[in-house]
């Protein structure tokens, strides 16, 4: 294994790790969007888990942002959002210039 080879490995693997931690911070983004929310809601009108689990929780970021148009946790999504696309383009971007190395 050469030195470029060694380097790509590592790109590919800081790729995936960076995309692994992305999804915990929109996740959590998400969560506590749901928990802000759920603050000035009546007990019976909160939000509950099957709309903070969704494919991508669109029901807690729409009235987050209808409630909150510059919340900070927003902004916490969009950086989770940024980090899984850095993540992607390392990771794919360094298997397939490991594919074509020799």
């Amino acid at each position: 294994m050469t030195a470029l080879d060694e380097v790509l490995f590592t790109g590919f693997g800081l790729g995936m790790l960076l995309m692994l931690c992305s999804v915990v911070v929109t996740n959590l983004a998400v969560q506590r969007m749901r928990n802000v929310l759920n603050r000035d809601r009546a007990a019976d009108n909160q939000l509950g888990w099957s709309d903070a689990v969704q494919t991508v929780a669109q029901n807690v970021i729409d009235s987050y942002r209808a409630a909150y148009p510059q919340g900070p946790l927003y902004r916490n999504l969009v950086i989770g959002y940024s980090m899984f696309a850095i993540g992607l383009v390392i990771g794919i971007g360094s298997a397939i210039a490991l594919k074509f190395t020799n």
